[in-house]
C-alpha cells in the first residue's frame, strides 16, 4: 500500500521512530517488581496495570521456564492489549533472582508447595494494590501451580481458574484429587 512504500522510502532512523510511535502495541513492557518469596529467595514479577476495574489476571509460565517464555509472553501481552491488568511472575525454583529457564536434568530443589506459597505471595501483593477481583491463568504446568493453590488457599479475591494445556500428573496432584477434578468438570460443563 502507500503507506508502506512511503516507508521503505524514509532513512532507517525515521523508519525506527515512526514504527515505535505508531505500530508497536502499548503492551511493550510493564513494571519489574522485585521481591522476597516466602522461601527466602529474591524473585520477580513484571506488572502492566490497566488502570481499570477489570479483573487483574496473574499467569503463571510452565515447568522450568520463566515468564519470559514465548507462550506466556504473547498470552500476557495480548491480555493486556484486551485491557486486563497482568501480572507475570518468575517462580524462583530457590534460585535466587533466577532470569532464565533450567534445564530438565537441572537439580530441582523446589516443590509444587513453593511455588504455590510464591503464586500466595503474588496475589497478596495485587490484594495490597486493591486489586480484589483475581483470575488465574497456568500455562502447562502452570495450571498444576493454579490448581495447587485453590486447593491450599482460600483467598475469596481469586475469582476464576484458566488452565492453559493442563499438564496432568498422578504424583504430583494425587489420583483422588484428579478423579474429583474430572468429576468437578464435568459437572460444571453439564450445568453450562
Amino acid at each position: 500500500n502507500i503507506r508502506s512504500l512511503y516507508l521503505l522510502k524514509l532513512n532507517l532512523p525515521a523508519t525506527w521512530f515512526i514504527l515505535a510511535a505508531f505500530c508497536l502495541p502499548h503492551s511493550a513492557r510493564g513494571e519489574i517488581i522485585q521481591a522476597k518469596m516466602p522461601n527466602g529467595f529474591t524473585s520477580s514479577a513484571e506488572y502492566r496495570d490497566t488502570g481499570t476495574d477489570r479483573p487483574t489476571l496473574i499467569v503463571v509460565h510452565g515447568f522450568l521456564a520463566t515468564r519470559e517464555y514465548q507462550t506466556v509472553a504473547r498470552l500476557a501481552a495480548a491480555l493486556f492489549d484486551e485491557g486486563y491488568s497482568v501480572l507475570t511472575p518468575t517462580l524462583s525454583l530457590n534460585i535466587d533472582n533466577r532470569k532464565i529457564s533450567l534445564a530438565c536434568e537441572a537439580i530441582h530443589t523446589h516443590t509444587v508447595e513453593d511455588d504455590t506459597k510464591e503464586l500466595n505471595y503474588w496475589i497478596q501483593w495485587l490484594n495490597k494494590k486493591g486489586k480484589n477481583k483475581i483470575v488465574l491463568v497456568g500455562h502447562s504446568f502452570g495450571s498444576v501451580t493454579i490448581l495447587s493453590y485453590a486447593l491450599h488457599f482460600n483467598n475469596p479475591t481469586v475469582v476464576k481458574l484458566i488452565a492453559a494445556s493442563l499438564v496432568v500428573d498422578e504424583h504430583t496432584l494425587g489420583e483422588k484429587l484428579i478423579a474429583d477434578q474430572i468429576k468437578t468438570a464435568q459437572s460444571l460443563l453439564e450445568k453450562g
